[in-house]
């Protein structure tokens, strides 16, 4: 069943506690983690890991250990860095930590992460599962409280805190994982659509037998950790999941969500018993923030509220031409606007389907929605996530957080054995080296060939 996908493993995992293995030195793979950048950081919240005794460019020595990540992870962006040789990880522990109101803090996978507005010290972790992989794991945790929906790691003081989820619109019912998630940081607001319901998702839901989609799109002001729900039927009347989204800025006057790939299913069919499909990258759902009607900037104090959703969100969906990649899921996706923003482009990283792994390398270029194909190769990947990084002008890098490369985590450990990589899109070409202020992004010819413009 997909839903229990993480769940599945045999092979010689053994008992361990938090206190034995440590994420970073004993790194063997991590997925369905979560990560975004924010003041100069790179942060990876929670998933599952696997961990080993070494990992040396995945030549591996001990038995593999599975369970939760246990820390969230800083790696600075502000800095070059090479991963085979200087890169510096900085671990913040949560085993023995509590939040500012005495609750343990959250240790879930297919979350979002996002970093908040400007002068924000926080990012906001909301919705993900928790996973229990390894019954034997110390500590092996269990679901929150459907009282919660998000909670907010100061990255300055390294503390957590915890939202109530009726002030967001959520229920225990409405605590999703796996759903695509996005931010508009320029004006403090956070996206979260569709995405599943499981055992792991609260201590409300810890009987279902089966994991079940949810549809709609939650709209969160992290200025003041408000929220509404908004409808998505005007792009499917089926719920989705596994998909990505990407925030356009340069796009109108309040920008728009894009929404791409990911798997469907009918409202009729209530749990994942393979009765689902693949959403086709042929098609590109996108949603136009404005028709919120919300003043969307990053210092109001006017809280959202479901009198605010709109009569009628605008949706619209548009056929993409050009070498359209194979459906998927679990894939990432990070945008780019062209220097004089004549044309904009989402490039997408890896993925699976049903019965393979991908490692190769799209982009979507737009306004002409045509894809282009950059780069493919055999070190596949999936339940990884990307960002668009770089100092100032100088965002002309992809980086790649983690991942693996099958559902049996007995194969090997990740060989890029910090679990970081950078794709240069200037160059089109994949290495372990970070560049702080790199030359700004310019778009590819291989691009610029096949649309023309600049």
């Amino acid at each position: 069943m997909l839903g229990a996908l993480l769940l599945l493993f045999i092979g010689p995992f053994i008992h361990a506690s938090a206190q034995n293995v440590d994420p970073v030195y004993n790194y063997c793979k991590r997925f369905a983690h979560q990560s975004t950048v924010k003041n100069g950081f790179l942060w990876i919240d929670g998933g599952t890991q696997v961990y080993i005794h070494s990992n040396d460019y995945g030549s591996t020595t001990g038995q593999p250990v599975i369970g939760p990540n246990t820390a969230i992870i800083g790696i600075s962006m502000t800095r070059d860095w090479n991963w085979t040789a200087d890169i510096e990880e900085h671990e913040y522990y949560k085993y023995n930590g509590r939040t500012s109101l005495g609750n343990k803090i959250p240790m879930v996978a297919r979350a979002g992460l996002v970093g908040g507005g400007a002068g924000d010290n926080n990012i906001y972790l909301f919705g993900g599962t928790t996973l229990s992989v390894n019954s034997s794991f110390t500590p092996n945790p269990l679901p929150d409280s459907e009282s919660y929906f998000m909670w907010a790691f100061d990255t300055g003081l390294h503390t957590w805190t915890e939202y109530l989820g009726d002030r967001l619109g959520a229920t225990a019912l409405s605590k999703p994982n796996s759903g695509a998630s996005a931010e508009a940081p320029d004006q403090a607001m956070a996206f979260y659509i569709g995405g599943q319901i499981d055992a792991g998702s609260s201590l409300a839901t810890q009987g279902l037998g089966q994991s079940f989609m949810i549809s709609g799109m939650m709209v969160i002001s992290t200025s003041n950790q408000s929220g509404i729900n908004v409808s998505t039927a005007g792009v499917s009347r089926f719920p989705r999941t596994r998909g990505e989204a990407v925030y356009l800025s340069n796009v109108g006057k309040y920008g728009g969500l894009v929404l791409l790939g990911g798997i469907q299913q009918s409202l009729r069919d209530t749990s994942f018993d393979g009765k689902v499909d693949l959403v086709s990258l042929g098609t590109v759902d996108i949603f136009d923030i404005g028709s919120l009607q919300l003043q969307l900037h990053n210092n109001t104090n006017q809280s959202l509220s479901q009198s605010q959703q709109p009569q009628s969100p605008i949706w619209y969906q548009q056929n993409a031409t050009g070498d359209v990649p194979a459906a998927r899921m679990n894939f990432c996706a990070i945008y780019v606007a062209a220097p004089d923003n004549s044309s904009h482009q989402i490039y997408i990283y890896g993925g699976r389907d049903h019965t393979q792994f991908f490692d190769d390398v799209y982009v979507l270029t737009m306004p002409a929605f045509v894809w282009v194909r950059l780069y493919q190769n055999d070190s596949v990947r999936a339940f990884h996530r990307c960002h668009l990084v770089g100092v100032g002008n100088g965002q002309s890098q992809m980086l790649s957080v983690g991942g693996t490369n099958d559902t049996d985590f007995e194969k090997g450990c990740d060989w890029e054995d910090k679990g970081v990589a950078i794709y240069n899109l200037n160059t089109g070409e994949w290495g372990p080296a970070y560049e702080a202020h790199a030359p700004a992004y310019v778009v590819p010819d291989r691009i610029l060939n096949i649309t023309g413009g600049t």
